[in-house]
């Protein structure tokens, strides 16, 4: 079963999220927590996702900017967004960790464990459980497919 795999198949079973339960925050930090259960030998991660902001006008005026994130990291440092800053989308990236094109990969996180006393509360939990119920019903779809 994959990470892919797991996730597409949440997005179906979310679908039948009660309207009650529709105002859930839903976020990287959520998704990543909640999935974690499933998924073995991958560490969560919180920090800084870093971006540039480039003026139109002049081209060469840039800013850094950095916002929070959670992603999942592998025992051999491999980084796996699931809920990747500004993509529109639901299946992970595998970020380039190593080589000369990490900078433009594992360059743009930026680990900062300070981030997690930030993030993490009682709400996150309680979106956290709430999200879980529902991939447990992801699970069984994505098992079941792979049984065929």
């Amino acid at each position: 079963m994959s990470i892919t795999e797991l996730i597409i198949d949440f997005k179906k079973v979310c679908r039948g999220i009660e309207k009650k339960q529709q105002n859930l925050r839903l976020n990287c930090h959520v998704f990543c927590r909640a999935l974690k259960p499933f998924i073995q030998d991958i560490k969560i991660v919180d920090g800084y996702f870093i971006g540039i902001n480039i003026d139109q006008n002049t081209k060469s005026k840039t800013t850094l900017r950095r916002c929070y994130h959670s992603w999942f990291q592998t025992n051999d440092g491999a980084i796996i967004d699931i809920y990747p800053v500004g993509f529109i989308t639901m299946t992970p990236i595998l970020v380039a960790s190593t080589g000369s094109m990490s900078v433009f990969g594992r360059s743009m996180y930026l680990d900062e464990p300070e981030v997690t006393k930030d993030i993490v509360n009682r709400d996150l939990y309680r979106n956290v459980r709430v999200i879980q119920k529902h991939l447990k019903g992801a699970v069984r779809i994505t098992k079941a497919r792979f049984k065929k």
